[in-house]
């Protein structure tokens, strides 16, 4: 049965093994599905088409990957040609270990902002004077 989460960030890295697995990976979002407990039949639901709206869903798993073949002077995307050049693909491999690390990386940015006060109060300052000196019809993604 599957595993139920409230949060929105549950890592499951407490386990003893050795092997990695799919149930060991650290999850960004679970969803619960009430319904799923009950023995009640249900027809199956469509999604609306949300306007401006995607979700995202990303792998966190540092183990699937080679770091050392992710450098950017490598190339990772194979052609179907044979004879084809194999260009380095820099942007695709920061990519892959962008998401590969996105835990960690959030945690340290966290970790910073909370041990430097300084830090912290310069962001604020800077955010302040964005939302006065920058006119921005954007929105934050």
């Amino acid at each position: 049965m599957p595993r139920h989460v409230n949060s929105l960030r549950y890592d499951n890295s407490s386990s003893d093994d050795e092997d990695s697995s799919v149930d060991d990976l650290p999850v960004l979002l679970a969803i619960h599905d009430a319904m799923s407990e009950q023995e009640v039949p249900r027809a199956p639901v469509k999604l609306a088409e949300v306007p401006g709206f995607s979700v995202r869903i990303v792998p966190t798993a540092t183990f699937v990957f080679d770091s050392s073949k992710l450098k950017p002077k490598c190339n990772n995307v194979r052609s179907l040609r044979e004879e084809a050049i194999f260009q380095a693909t820099p942007r695709y491999n920061s990519s892959i270990l962008e998401d590969m690390f996105m835990v960690e990386n959030v945690e340290f940015v966290n970790r910073t902002f909370r041990e430097w006060k300084s830090l912290r109060d310069a962001l604020i300052l800077l955010k302040a004077w964005l939302v006065r000196e920058v006119p921005c019809t954007c929105t934050m993604v």
